[in-house]
This record gives C-alpha cells, sequence and structure tokens, in this order.
C-alpha cells in the first residue's frame, strides 16, 4: 500500500560502508535509501595538526606563530592563534636604539622651533 515500504537489507564490504558500495546497490529503478544512524558515539574533537591523518597532505606556516599546519586547518587556525614570535637579533636591538634617538633628536629640534616662533 501507499503507507509501506518493502526494505532490503545491504550487507557492508569488509571495510564497512563506502559510497561507491551505496551506488553500486541495485535495489530497483526508483527506489529511496535508508542510511539509519550509527549506534555508537563518534569522537569529533579535532585532530591535532601532527596526526598521521595529515601527514601528505601540503602545510604552510602560521606566519603568527612559525608553526607548520595543513592548508586544510590553517584558515581556522589564523583565526584563533594569538602567538607572535618576534626573533629579534642584536642588530635588529642596535637599529632600533638609532631609530628611536633620531626620533628625539627631531622632536627637540621641532620643540626648539615652535619656541622661538612663539
Amino acid at each position: 500500500g501507499w503507507g509501506s515500504r518493502k526494505l532490503t537489507l545491504m550487507a557492508p564490504a569488509d571495510c564497512g560502508y563506502t559510497g561507491r558500495l551505496i551506488k553500486a546497490t541495485k535495489i530497483g529503478e526508483n527506489s529511496v535509501r535508508y542510511i539509519a544512524p550509527l549506534q555508537d558515539e563518534l569522537d569529533t574533537a579535532p585532530l591535532p595538526p601532527s596526526s598521521e591523518v595529515f601527514r601528505d597532505m601540503p602545510k604552510a606556516i602560521c606566519k603568527k606563530c612559525n608553526e607548520s599546519y595543513p592548508l586544510q586547518l590553517l584558515t581556522n587556525h589564523i583565526k584563533s592563534c594569538s602567538d607572535v614570535v618576534v626573533v629579534e637579533d642584536e642588530n635588529d636591538s642596535q637599529d632600533e636604539s638609532q631609530h628611536e634617538a633620531l626620533d628625539m633628536e627631531c622632536e627637540n629640534k621641532d620643540n626648539k622651533v615652535k619656541n622661538n616662533e612663539q
């Protein structure tokens, strides 16, 4: 009748149900497939970037924390990354001190000029 359907069991392959297996199963010309939900809880915690699953995937380095991440995860990582790695060598520190000294000199000259104008 109208309210019932004949159900046909689809046996899984050795590795479980796959998309190819589900597509290949012939159960009628105008048939509808009903897939029952899993009976177990699945772990939905994200995998760490060092997981074996990501080994062969292309990676890129985060410019904030200098860590390597798979491209699929990099966008989400960047949104939450707050680590900023600052690499400062001795020359940079000296250059910065020189720039600060020059800035101070310029400020002093500007102040003298303003005082003379008043």
